[in-house]
């Protein structure tokens, strides 16, 4: 499912489902925005790092992708 999507099911019967949510270069800001937002909130004196610390991880992983 892609991120930001909402969806539902009903299940009738014992069941097992598994859902992944996979970050790459379409949602990664997104991502790091919702992270920042809650780091911002919780812990206002961390805040302004993580936005930084984000950025870099998210270049290093389009990298990562791109070398593959």
């Amino acid at each position: 499912l892609p991120a930001g999507w909402w969806h539902a099911t009903r299940i009738h019967e014992p069941s097992i489902s598994l859902g992944k949510v996979q970050l790459n270069r379409q949602n990664w800001p997104l991502f790091a925005t919702d992270v920042c937002a809650f780091w911002q909130r919780h812990h206002r004196a961390v805040g302004p790092l993580v936005a930084p610390y984000l950025r870099a991880l998210g270049r290093l992983m389009d990298l990562q992708e791109r070398l593959r």
